[in-house]
């Protein structure tokens, strides 16, 4: 069976937390409210909020590789 990665809420509130703290105190914990200001790959997934979502799904897609020999389905004996 296939496993499926949701975001759930739980997910979007830490984002909406870490944007709200941003604001509040002026800093840019994770690169939530801008991209850094030296060069960064980020520059290479456009502009914000989509490189928030590029992120995400190129870490989702790193994280499925890096653990796909361990969650595949393994053939079971005869």
């Amino acid at each position: 069976m296939a496993r499926v990665l949701v975001l759930g809420g739980r997910d979007c509130r830490v984002g909406v937390a870490a944007l709200a703290f941003n604001s509040w105190t002026g800093t840019n914990y994770g690169f939530v409210n801008r991209k850094p200001d030296n060069p960064s790959l980020l520059n290479l997934m456009g502009g914000w909020p989509w490189y928030l979502a590029v992120a995400a799904v190129v870490g989702m897609v790193a994280w499925a590789l890096l653990t796909w020999p361990w969650t595949r389905a393994r053939p079971t004996p005869p």
